[in-house]
């Protein structure tokens, strides 16, 4: 694949037009599938492994770290989609993956962090409760 030195010096990029859009490597870089996609699905994968071990133990500050990990996805999701937005709409049109996708890991992530924070305050309400 033939690449285009930049105008820059700094960054080789197969499509000559990037070199007009894209000043810096960071705003092709948190685009990258691998990368919008990518940090997501590891962060789901995590999420269901320490779902799938407060299932089995009774350790209680699991569902804190479930809050933490699913909100961590929801801010880097929307991290993500706020770059999609700020970038120039020619370089979007190059991407492997149309930006509308990217609202699918915002979605995922903002509806566990709903639930265990629900979860979390009704287990707080319980306790409360409980206690009187």
């Amino acid at each position: 694949m033939f690449l285009k030195k930049c105008t820059n010096n700094k960054f080789y990029f197969a499509n000559p037009l990037l070199c007009s859009i894209i000043k810096k490597k960071e705003d092709v870089l948190m685009l990258q599938p691998y990368f919008a996609f990518g940090v997501p699905l590891f962060l789901l994968v995590l999420y269901l492994l320490f779902a799938l071990i407060h299932r089995q133990t009774t350790i209680h500050y699991l569902r804190f770290i479930l809050l933490l990990i699913s909100t961590f996805l929801m801010i880097f999701s929307f991290q993500v989609l706020q770059e999609s937005w700020t970038i120039n709409p020619e370089t979007l049109k190059d991407a492997a993956y149309s930006p509308q996708w990217l609202w699918i890991p915002l979605g995922i992530g903002l509806i566990l962090t709903l639930y265990n924070a629900w979860h979390g305050l009704r287990t707080m309400i319980k306790y409360k409760t409980d206690k009187h």
